[in-house]
């Protein structure tokens, strides 16, 4: 009958899964043992003998379960090993103090499972904020409500970090949140999110950023830092505010190191790049930098003030915010609350210090513009304004100063820039360009014979593989096209007698590139596409170009 019985279970034993339930039951048994023998010995209990009652215990439990069906095997195994376990416990009991006694507690079960949960979570997780001194906050886990805003963070972060994103907006409306990030210029939109989460993750990011919670409506403006583990450590630039309509947040990542571009990385064409040096050497008048918003109009400002020398000249700048501290300069805030009358009486009083070089962030009305073109003269001036072309920057600067012999007299040039998406040089795509598209571009068609556009997709063993260093976008990061023009007399009269279409003429004459010229340049390079500058140039008013390759 043994024989029989012990045939029987082995048949029943060729299922897969019951020798694996046997052999896991087995092991978590030898860890029980393990510990007690630890504890035994910890507390000079008496090992061997209970040691033993253990092994004694295992050898009855296991070896009766191979003799019966595989349930009641498993109930055998239970009730032998349990009650030789419970029979320490008991007797581990009886000989230490209660502080020491183990006793069942579903609340120090919880706190344990709950505590080897955050571990996990702490391994496990792909960004960790950092203290300003840059040490390890804990990812929140479990119950607490901030643990779901950590993870949109995180989740946000892995698609932004790797295809070089350098802002990421939240929104919170009365109806409905969103979140986006741009990438080069261009906005993704991610998942949908209901706004109380969105709440709960801008609260989350004003926290590690030390801004005040309780303020919705003010503008804040703080610093985080994280961890991203694989994708490095970050910077990251809260900017907070509220309205009537809802209330947002932009997250800037690492903000210094995208204004802090030099000089010869913007994308000027290297006979743009001559003018512009040609024009920051001379020591008066102002320089008008236009560009719509988000296309660089910082960047160009810093790097035109960081070509003057702050030891040998007095430098000093009047600026909404001050991207960063430059060595050497004196910088000025703009306060929020500030009129025009406020503004132009402290660029009045910096004026009166005779500085040699005064950068304004933006120009705000018609008194300031007349107040800088009254001291051009006597001071390198650097102006931003939000505009999109020569044309305009000239029409919006004459007017505002209203004299348009004083417009003219005051300035040195213009600088206009739009920012365009590079194309992934690892996936970019070569093709023969169109005769007929070649012609209306005003490119001679038998000296373009190549462009390129963007993909996107690589082959891996002939087989499309989305693109490891653009993800899929075909572009990676953006570089500047230009206008700049360089006035002198002849041009600063047509432009003081309003004749703007001689004003143009005279421009080509003196062979100045548009920006759809320079724009056909880079196409031309194979730097960006036709159809990324269509988009980042829209309409502006200069002329339509002429040929620009031969």
């Amino acid at each position: 009958m043994w024989y029989i019985a012990a045939n029987v279970e082995s048949a029943a034993l060729m299922s897969i899964y019951k020798p694996i339930v046997y052999l896991l039951c087995f092991f978590g048994w030898a860890a029980v043992v393990s510990f007690f023998d630890k504890d035994l010995k910890f507390y000079f209990l008496p090992r061997r003998h209970w040691n033993a009652l253990q092994i004694i215990a295992g050898i009855i439990g296991f070896g009766l379960a191979l003799l019966v069906n595989f349930w009641l095997g498993l109930l055998i195994i239970l009730v032998v090993a349990g009650s030789a376990a419970a029979g320490y416990v008991f007797y581990r009991n009886t000989r230490l103090p209660e502080q020491h006694r183990w006793h069942l507690n579903t609340e120090l079960l919880t706190s344990r499972f709950n505590r080897i949960q955050h571990e996990q979570a702490q391994k496990r997780a792909t960004l960790r904020l950092l203290t300003p001194d840059r040490a390890l906050v804990d990812v929140p886990t479990g119950a607490d409500p901030q643990a779901h805003a950590h993870s949109v963070l995180e989740q946000t972060l892995e698609f932004a970090l790797p295809r070089g994103a350098d802002r990421i907006d939240v929104a919170v409306m009365a109806q409905a949140a969103s979140i986006g990030v741009n990438v080069d210029g261009v906005k993704h939109t991610r998942p949908e999110i209901d706004s109380q989460a969105a709440m709960t993750l801008i609260d989350y990011a004003k926290k590690h950023a030390q801004l005040d919670i309780q303020d919705r409506r003010h503008k804040q403006i703080g610093e985080m830092f994280i961890d991203a583990a694989d994708l490095g450590r970050h910077t990251l630039r809260v900017v907070t505010s509220g309205s009537t309509r809802g209330i947002t947040m932009a997250i800037y990542i690492d903000p210094m190191t995208r204004i802090t571009i030099g000089f010869d990385d913007m994308g000027l064409l290297p006979e743009q790049a001559a003018i512009l040096r040609r024009v920051v050497a001379s020591d008066n008048l102002a320089v008008l930098i236009a560009c719509p918003p988000h296309h660089g109009l910082t960047t160009a400002l810093y790097n035109c003030l960081q070509q003057h020398d702050p030891y040998t000249q007095s430098i000093v700048t009047l600026e909404e915010e001050v991207a960063f501290d430059v060595e050497g300069v004196n910088h000025h805030l703009i306060e929020p609350s500030w009129n025009s009358t406020q503004i132009t009486d402290r660029l009045a009083a910096l004026l009166r210090q005779d500085p040699s070089v005064l950068m304004l962030g933006k120009l705000t009305d018609s008194q300031v513009a007349r107040l800088l073109s009254r001291n051009a003269n006597e001071t390198r001036l650097y102006i931003g304004l939000h505009l999109g072309d020569t044309v305009q920057v000239m029409r919006a600067w004459t007017k505002a100063v209203d004299d348009s012999k004083l417009a003219a007299q005051s300035v040195a040039a213009v600088l206009v820039q739009r920012l365009v998406r590079k194309l992934c040089p690892t996936c970019r795509v070569c093709y023969t360009p169109d005769q007929d598209v070649l012609r209306k571009l005003n490119l001679p068609p038998d000296k373009v014979t190549q462009m390129y556009k963007q993909s996107g997709q690589i082959l891996v063993r002939n087989k499309p593989t989305t693109c490891p260093d653009c993800h899929g976008l075909g572009f990676r990061g953006r570089t500047g096209i230009f206008e700049v023009m360089e006035l002198d007399d002849e041009t600063r009269k047509l432009w003081a007698a309003g004749q703007v279409e001689q004003f143009r003429a005279l421009l080509r004459k003196k062979k100045m590139l548009w920006l759809q010229e320079a724009a056909l340049m880079r196409v031309i390079d194979g730097t960006t596409s036709i159809q990324e500058t269509m988009r980042a140039l829209g309409k502006t008013e200069s002329q339509r170009p002429t040929a620009v390759a031969g």
